[in-house]
Order: structure tokens, then sequence, then C-alpha cells
């Protein structure tokens, strides 16, 4: 038989993580800032209010679908709910050891350059240009 009190005594809940919580208050800041009730969010969603608590104190996470739902709902893109989210940094391509690495700073910069060439013919040159660049140097 199994002892339900050693299970309880095991089973810890979750906390939130900080991405969870962040989500949940900017959705309850929204929700607030529209004058919705919670009941309100939670009829349109199709489910209970107390998800929506639980949605709001970073309890629950809330699904990609749900998100796009409450954006449509709220009226605001789903990267609103990402305020105050620390992105992640990524490694600079000169700091990298694979030389074949672009860092998004270089990337845009060609293509920027690129397209300020005025006419198809300076860009076929620009092309031609790298293409024998990469066969001499590789």
């Amino acid at each position: 038989m199994i002892n339900m009190t050693a299970l309880a005594t095991k089973h810890t809940p979750k906390k939130p993580s900080a991405v969870d919580s962040a989500i949940g208050q900017q959705l309850k800041l929204r929700r607030q800032q529209l004058g919705l009730s919670q009941e309100k969010v939670a009829k349109s969603l199709g489910v209970s209010f107390q998800q929506i608590q639980k949605y709001e104190s970073g309890t629950n996470r809330v699904s990609a679908t749900r998100l796009n739902e409450l954006s449509h709902l709220f009226g605001v893109d789903i990267q609103y709910f990402y305020a105050g989210v620390e992105q992640p940094q990524l490694v600079a391509a000169e700091s990298s050891s694979d030389s074949s690495m672009v860092s998004p700073a270089q990337s845009a910069e060609i293509l920027k350059l690129f397209f300020a060439l005025q006419t198809q013919e300076k860009r076929r040159q620009a092309l031609d240009f790298l293409r024998a660049l990469v066969s001499k140097n590789g």
C-alpha cells in the first residue's frame, strides 16, 4: 500500500520562474488597465477565473496559444507580456572561436550596404566580388 503521507512530504511545489512571474504581472497590469475582471477574461478564454489568478501569480505557465489569445483580447503584441524579462545575450562572433560566425551587427551592416547599392549591376558586382573572395581564401 502507498503511504500518502510520505508522498505528500516528498512533493514540494515548484516555485514560479522569474519569466512566468513577469508574464503574469504584465497580464494583470493590462487586464486592470482595460478595466476587465478576472471573471470576464476567464469567460472570454473559456477557463475559470482561478486559472487567470494562477496565470497572474505565475503559478501556472501561460501556453503560447493562450498568450496569443490574450494578446488579441488585450490588443497588444505578444512581446508586451515579456516586458521586464531579461533577454539572453548573444555572444559576439568576434569573441567566438568559430570564425564562420557572423555577428548580428555584421549581418545588418552587410545587408544595409548591399541594399544601398542603387543598381542591379552594382549588386551583381558586389556578389561577384564576394564569390571571388571566398573562392580564393576559402
